[in-house]
């Protein structure tokens, strides 16, 4: 299969230690990236709602690009960032591309909250430090 690169530096945790530990490796509070993703719609709900609240609070600090300048950047990397992984997912394009945008910009987010200690940012379920 062309699609996956012998190159692909994420891996998923193998499933004989997966299955030894069973619930140890699954995510509770939040998840990144295509792994678990169509597991993670309902039982992270809440945490994939605040992606979404802080994509659209970094657009509206942002006023100087817009969201489709975002997009297009990431699908240009659509193609590179699937074959970082070691396994296909059988994701649209967009659901892809969605994916890397809002985990990325919510990791992003994170270490703007930590580093500039920003109180307009709210954390659904994170205790402050």
């Amino acid at each position: 299969m062309d699609h996956i690169s012998a190159s692909g530096t994420i891996f998923p945790i193998p499933a004989n230690v997966r299955e030894s530990s069973k619930g140890l490796y699954e995510p509770r509070m939040v998840s990144i990236g295509p792994y678990y993703y169509n597991n993670r719609r309902n039982r992270l709900k809440s945490i994939e709602d605040q992606k979404l609240r802080l994509f659209r609070n970094f657009i509206g600090r942002n006023t100087e690009v817009d969201v489709e300048s975002y997009v297009r950047a990431v699908m240009s990397l659509e193609k590179q960032a699937r074959q970082c992984y070691s396994e296909y997912f059988d994701l649209e394009s967009d659901e892809f591309v969605k994916i890397l945008l809002f985990d990325g910009r919510f990791i992003l987010e994170l270490f703007y909250k930590w580093l500039c200690d920003n109180p307009s940012v709210q954390w659904v379920g994170v205790r402050q430090p």
